[in-house]
């Protein structure tokens, strides 16, 4: 296959990762400026992105942490360092890296 069928099916040196996550976050917190504060200082701050949803206590979604040459695992490492270091997360889950485009994608559970 070549370079360019590669780049348009997200393969080989193209493959792009991504993580599942989870988050149960202390009652009484305003789930809106957590979620701007992750969104700012670690999910943009690492040049990823986040999708995901959840109620005023979870938030579950995955983090797209771009290619092989972006150092995925490094990249997930400080966001979940950074969300750790958050005294208003009572809980963390993680998933393993996985294929963004072509799976498999773990269920997780909080």
């Amino acid at each position: 296959m070549n370079k360019r069928i590669r780049r348009k099916k997200c393969l080989g040196e193209f493959k792009e990762f991504c993580a599942p996550i989870a988050l149960k976050i202390t009652a009484g917190t305003d789930m809106e400026e957590f979620l701007n504060a992750l969104l700012t200082e670690a999910i943009e701050a690492n040049e990823c992105c986040l999708g995901g949803g959840g109620d005023d206590e979870v938030f579950e979604g995955f983090i797209e942490l771009g290619n092989a040459k972006d150092k995925p695992e490094e990249k997930l490492e400080k966001v979940v360092n950074w969300i750790k270091s958050r005294s208003e997360v009572e809980k963390i889950v993680t998933g393993r890296l996985t294929d963004a485009w072509y799976g498999p994608f773990d269920e997780i559970e909080i």
